[in-house]
């Protein structure tokens, strides 16, 4: 990833194996292949710093491709499905992340939608710095949690603004995915 405060100002790539290693190996395990978890988060990190990951994935001397990894993809590409819109053809937002990286944060080409993806699930409610909806008739929905719109307010002084989305008592049980959660916010 980038350093801390760094400027995403042009694109760039990380390369990750999907174990520790860059080929193929017999003893790959559970353990040290990089769970969907950690590969979301770091998936997301990356594109909200304007960034591509290139996963390499460890393929056997036929072809084939790991039991291990095979499962670990298919987790990824479920989350994926779900969650896509905030990643694919997607742009950087005006901060990449906020809350030492629990909420990170993306948008829609046509800048018209901001994506907050939080590594934690919020509790009563998510507090977005320097996000301000003025007068707009803004919507807020968690994707995966059938469009249900949230509730939201908002709030400005002389030298900050936030958002801050309600997060009803059943909304969890709502979610379809694990790892990560992300909230649509239409401006």
């Amino acid at each position: 990833g980038l350093p801390k405060g760094y400027e995403f100002k042009h694109p760039w790539e990380e390369n990750r194996g999907i174990s520790q290693s860059f080929g193929y190996n017999r003893e790959d395990t559970e353990e040290n292949v990089l769970s969907a978890k950690d590969f979301i988060h770091l998936f997301i990190r990356t594109v909200s710093e304007n960034g591509n990951l290139l996963l390499i994935v460890n393929l056997d001397g036929k072809g084939g491709l790991p039991e291990v990894q095979e499962r670990r993809l298919r987790e990824i590409g479920k989350w994926l499905h779900i969650n896509g819109e905030a990643i694919y053809a997607s742009r950087p937002w005006l901060a990449a992340e906020q809350d030492d990286g629990k909420i990170h944060f993306t948008q829609s080409k046509d800048g018209k939608t901001v994506y907050a993806i939080c590594t934690e699930f919020p509790k009563d409610e998510l507090v977005i710095n320097s996000l301000y909806l003025g007068k707009s008739s803004g919507k807020v929905a968690m994707i995966g949690a059938d469009g249900i719109p949230l509730e939201w307010s908002q709030f400005s002084g002389h030298d900050y603004t936030k958002l801050i989305v309600k997060i009803p008592e059943n909304l969890y049980d709502k979610r379809q995915n694990e790892y990560a959660w992300v909230f649509k916010i239409t401006l």
